[in-house]
């Protein structure tokens, strides 16, 4: 498995494995800036453009705090751009807050993503190879 990574910085990593056509997305941190969200945009970008339609995304949110009410808006645009990119399932690892994991739950279900939420790594990578199979 060789990983590329896009974006590396104290909020996020963005990591593209082409021979799984999978994105590994790891947030972390409370994110208070609306500079750093496009930022993340702009790098998410960068990765989807890597990727052939179907691919899947790894999302590991276990670090992940929260996001102020006026920067939710831009994270469903992130999420609306990997719909319209093309992808097929998401894994969320979900983070450890309550108050994080119901954000992204709210905002999951606007934007009506594919996903599935796990609390390891693995889990979620085994469910989007068995999705997967199931398009084959």
């Amino acid at each position: 498995m060789s990983k590329i990574e896009v974006a590396k910085n104290q909020l996020y990593s963005l990591l593209v494995d082409t021979s799984k056509n999978r994105l590994y997305i790891k947030i972390t941190g409370f994110w208070e800036k609306e500079s750093s969200v496009d930022s993340y945009i702009a790098d998410q970008k960068k990765a989807i453009e890597q990727l052939k339609p179907n691919f899947t995304v790894v999302a590991d949110m276990r670090e992940f705090k929260t996001l102020p009410q006026e920067l939710v808006p831009k994270q469903e645009s992130s999420q609306k751009d990997l719909a319209e990119a093309g992808m097929y399932r998401v894994a969320e690892i979900l983070p450890g807050s309550v108050i994080a994991s119901m954000q992204l739950e709210r905002v999951t279900r606007k934007t009506h993503m594919p996903n599935n939420q796990f609390s390891s790594q693995e889990e979620g990578e085994k469910w989007l190879n068995d999705e997967l199979e199931k398009i084959k």
